[in-house]
């Protein structure tokens, strides 16, 4: 069979496939089923790519319009959105001293929250990715208020919940000659006044669970996950009336998943 006769087969196929009982695939359900496809191609030794060559663009054509169609008319996969952490909340929380700096675990987890709010950082992964090195990730820099900068402003009204303070402290409690560049450190069992925690870092899937671990510790019901820290940095940079576009530089979201943030925000 050559390109063109695959091309235009395979064409066919995503217009017309449906499954068992005779109903509309998902429209991911059609682009894993090209990449099926693909995967049986390269395991019997024909070198065709299906998703980059020019004699399979009018294939990936048809493939975005019936998956746009087929989004168009509801046929989509429904996933659970993480919920937003709104401010009466996250006040409940610093109330309640469940955010906090007076112990190692607290500190910690406290930290991560303000980090993933700040920098709109999500899964457990990219905060297991931070680390305490020459140039790192997060830094703390002191300079004259003479107008050319834009940065951060250290909450001098409420300093317990300034995460300038909260990042000091942190930094200045793990291990003064540790070798472990993680960020995110292990607490000691046994936690002295200068030094709170081991020279082991968090697992990723530990740091995965932490927003989950807080909010269930507010009885907070709803779909909590480290997910949530970057829609709720989302949602709040549009009631300040931030510009879409900075939003989505700031979260890494696409333009049109930020407006999901809005709808949010209406309602």
């Amino acid at each position: 069979m050559t390109n063109y006769q695959l091309n235009t087969v395979l064409g066919y196929f995503i217009t017309e496939v449906r499954n068992k009982k005779g109903l509309d695939y998902y429209p991911n359900t059609l682009y894993e089923l090209i990449i099926c496809i693909q995967r049986f191609l390269r395991q019997n030794e024909k070198s065709i790519s299906i998703l980059d060559e020019r004699d399979f663009s009018a294939l990936r054509s048809v493939l975005d319009s019936r998956m746009k169609e087929l989004s168009r008319n509801g046929i989509f996969l429904n996933t659970k959105k993480a919920d937003v952490i709104n401010a009466d909340q996250e006040t409940y929380m610093w109330s309640n001293n469940i955010l906090g700096t007076d112990t190692p675990k607290k500190l910690c987890y406290t930290l991560l929250y303000c980090i993933g709010l700040n920098f709109a950082l999500r899964a457990g992964q990219e905060h297991r990715n931070l680390r305490v090195v020459t140039n790192s990730q997060i830094s703390v820099k002191i300079s004259p208020a003479d107008g050319r900068h834009s940065e951060g402003i250290q909450n001098t009204d409420c300093p317990e919940r300034c995460i300038i303070n909260m990042y000091q402290k942190y930094v200045s409690l793990r291990p003064n000659e540790g070798k472990c560049q993680a960020f995110y450190l292990r607490s000691k069992k046994y936690p002295t006044s200068d030094e709170w925690y081991d020279d082991c870092p968090i697992g990723v899937h530990q740091l995965q669970k932490t927003v989950s671990e807080l909010c269930k510790g507010a009885e907070f019901s709803g779909n909590f996950t480290n997910h949530s820290l970057r829609a709720t940095a989302a949602t709040r940079l549009y009631v300040a009336g931030v510009d879409e576009q900075l939003i989505a530089e700031k979260t890494g979201h696409r333009s049109s998943a930020v407006r999901g943030y809005k709808r949010t925000c209406e309602e």
